[in-house]
């Protein structure tokens, strides 16, 4: 029964033995296999490591190098293992760099490895052994054993290639913006609102504004009144259709001149489509605009010029015939009167032998109101004459004020020039004015006469206009005084007028295309313009004027009686 039970505990611790022989043997796998699994893995860190193009140093609590990879020691130009042992902070802080920002990347740098802190860095430089600054970004991490910090890593990238990368690309900027700059059309950047993000200096200057006072504004606040609600659907539709046309705008200078402009609107937009700003070309075209107007008017004015010299030359035929005939009926007139005082002499004294003829004939002449007529008939006749003799004067107006000017100038007597233009003025001003005029001796001036002709008139008209206004409602009537002179090499030609004077509001935009105080249809804005155009840079002289309101303005033309000669400053 022993030997039963021994036997049976001798199986048992056999078994025990067999049971624990192989829970080691597992145990020892394991332990292999895990080796093997760290072994793996530290020899993939380990190539990680050697293969990253950054650089890393793992330090330990004193900042002392103890790993170094080959980017490490290639960015700091080390030969291979103579990091490992060496202060970092000191290594690549040899000397401290004169930027400010710069030292205060290192010292951060300095006091994360000293307190096993934390930092980066963007934008640093560190000290190689070559003594070079190496342009760097890095960053600093503690190692945590345990909740205890046993040193740090660092991790440093080059950043030459980057800091080229930027210099390239600001000064691919400073160049695009260069040329944005210096486009001789305006360029404005919008936001999907037409908000103004950016603008070039020529956009600026074209409505006379500052950049920063445009910037955050929308574009429609500096156009025309008038054209803001075709230009923000065309923007709306544009923004969804994609279309992209020239139109036509007007813009508001900061002085309240108008710009006109032609512009093209183009969104740019992402790779799904969606618009993500647009981009506005506009392009300032109002001297373009005041040309084709005064073209037009040139035009205008040639083709109505050869019509009136046309109707005058038709009027003038019957016109001196009709003159030639009234003078013969004049004489004729005279002789019949004459004649007819005799035969009333004659009856007179046939009464007494004939008295019944002699009444029969003093009824017929009473029927007849022979005295009557033998009073009226001369005086209707000077005065058809006298109409005659007027309609030949404004005929001869027509022909002198119409007649094609020469290309070149030609020497041309003004007073005769402003002579006729009254004559075709008449019209305009006999309601409203009285002119008088005070013309002296005048040597003859070297000019286009046609064009001061149209200048003159554009001035009598103004002048004519201005005094309607002022006189508007009652009986009086105004003054339109036209003197003219020379000092020197100059003639002057003086216009004024007794209307209600030149606002001091609008004083310095009645030179300005297209600007008119009058209402639609009486005046297009263009005169003053035309007339400035002609004296100011056809003739090289000068238009100026003095305005008081309630009493009236006075324009002074002055035109050198010879050309300048060439390369000659007017004087």
């Amino acid at each position: 029964m022993l030997l039963s039970r021994v036997n049976q505990a001798y199986v048992e611790a056999d078994q025990e033995r067999y049971t624990l022989e192989r829970a080691i043997a597992v145990s020892s796998q394991e332990m292999q296999d895990l080796n093997a699994r760290l072994a793996t893995e530290r020899d993939r860190l380990s190539v990680t490591i050697t293969s990253m193009a950054d650089g890393l140093c793992v330090l330990n609590a004193d900042g002392l190098v103890e790993i170094a990879n080959p980017a490490a020691e290639r960015l700091l130009d080390a030969q291979p293992g103579t990091l490992v042992g060496k202060h970092f902070a000191d290594l690549v802080t040899g000397f401290w760099p004169a930027d400010r920002e710069r030292r205060t990347a290192l010292r951060q740098l300095r006091s994360a490895i000293r307190t096993s802190g934390s930092c980066r860095c963007d934008d640093a430089r560190f000290m190689t052994l070559r003594r070079e600054w190496l342009p760097v970004s890095f960053a600093v991490t503690p190692i945590d054993v345990s909740h205890s910090m046993v040193g740090s890593v660092i991790i440093f990238s080059d950043n030459r290639k980057r800091k080229a990368s930027e210099d390239a690309l600001r000064e691919s900027e400073s160049r695009f913006r260069a040329i944005f700059e210096s486009a001789a059309i305006g360029i404005v950047r919008l936001g999907l609102d037409a908000t103004i993000a950016d603008c070039n200096s020529t956009f600026s200057r074209m409505l006379g504004e500052e950049r920063e006072r445009l910037v955050g504004g929308t574009i429609f606040s500096r156009m025309h009144p008038d054209d803001v609600a075709a230009a923000a659907e065309a923007f709306e539709r544009k923004k969804v259709d994609g279309s992209s046309a020239q139109v036509e705008r007007r813009y508001v200078h900061r002085d309240g001149s108008i710009v006109w402009a032609m512009q093209a609107l183009s969104f740019v937009r992402d790779a799904d489509g969606a618009p993500e700003f647009a981009i506005c070309i506009i392009e300032n075209v109002t001297d373009r605009k005041n040309l084709e107007v005064s073209l037009r008017q040139a035009q205008k004015l040639e083709a109505v010029g050869q019509l009136a010299a046309g109707i005058a030359h038709e009027i003038n035929t019957p016109v001196q015939f009709v003159s030639d005939s009234v003078h013969f009926v004049r004489d004729g007139v005279a002789d019949v009167i004459d004649l007819l005082a005799r035969y009333r002499a004659l009856r007179e004294q046939a009464a007494a032998h004939f008295p019944e003829s002699a009444a029969e004939l003093a009824d017929a002449e009473e029927a007849a109101d022979v005295q009557y007529m033998a009073e009226q008939l001369p005086k209707a006749l000077e005065r058809a004459l006298d109409g005659l003799q007027r309609v030949a004067t404004i005929v001869r107006g027509m022909k002198a004020f119409a007649h094609p000017d020469q290309k070149d100038k030609a020497p041309a007597d003004l007073n005769n020039a402003i002579q006729t233009t009254l004559t075709i003025a008449r019209n305009e001003y006999k309601y409203v004015a009285e002119v008088e005029t005070d013309f002296g001796v005048l040597p003859p001036v070297v000019c286009h006469v046609g064009e001061l002709n149209q200048v003159f008139l554009n001035v009598i008209v103004n002048a004519a206009h201005a005094i309607g206004d002022a006189v508007r409602g009652t009986e009086a009537k105004g003054r339109i005084h036209i003197k003219t002179w020379h000092d020197g090499g100059s003639a002057f030609v003086a216009i004024g007028d007794t209307g209600g004077g030149i606002p001091e509001a609008i004083r310095h935009r009645i030179f300005d295309p297209f600007f008119t105080t009058k209402e639609v249809g009486r005046g297009t804005g263009q005169g003053l313009a035309i007339a400035r155009s002609v004296v100011v840079e056809k003739h090289q002289g000068e238009l100026t004027f003095e305005t008081q309101v309630g009493l009236g303005t006075t324009f002074l033309i002055r035109l050198p009686i010879e050309p300048p000669r060439p390369g000659a400053k007017a004087a």
